[in-house]
């Protein structure tokens, strides 16, 4: 990867966004997601996972709970994520799509793990927003399996 990440690193970054995502709270409805974000300089600036709005049954996806602890300094930045960011809102969904805040957030380059496909998004669908909008997007596909068995919904 010519970006200042090195494989090493990068693995690194996947490993804490797979630890991140398993910190959803108990209950919820898979597939759990752990995110973060460096800054432009590749200082880490934001975390986040999957949970619920405090006191509602609202959800806030992992890349928006990393992306507000980033706070201005995501801008530049690059966002790892163990799922494909959403581009489609669901009912349980208050706030623009993730797809949208990376982009409004200035992040330059994505990383993420798995493609989403679940029933109520189209596969690529965030990775075709993004890109669309000049952010580098990137699958990280050494840890599919492990995302894919240990975090998505059972039997996907």
């Amino acid at each position: 990867m010519n970006m200042g990440i090195d494989s090493v690193s990068m693995q690194h970054y996947m490993e804490r966004c797979f630890e991140l995502a398993k910190q959803a709270p108990r209950g919820m409805r898979r597939p759990y997601v752990g995110a973060l974000v460096l800054s432009k300089s590749g200082k880490l600036i934001g975390e986040g996972y999957k949970q619920f709005m405090t006191g509602t049954a609202f959800l806030v996806h992992a890349e928006r709970a990393a992306l507000y602890n980033a706070e201005e300094a995501a801008r530049d930045g690059t966002l790892f994520t163990t799922l494909e960011p959403c581009v489609k809102l669901r009912e349980s969904q208050i706030l623009k799509s993730c797809a949208e805040f990376i982009v409004e957030r200035g992040i330059t380059t994505v990383i993420f793990g798995v493609v989403d496909g679940s029933d109520s998004m189209q596969p690529m669908s965030g990775i075709d927003y993004l890109r669309k909008r000049k952010v580098r997007v990137i699958e990280y596909k050494e840890m599919n399996d492990r995302i894919i068995s240990e975090l998505m919904p059972r039997g996907k």
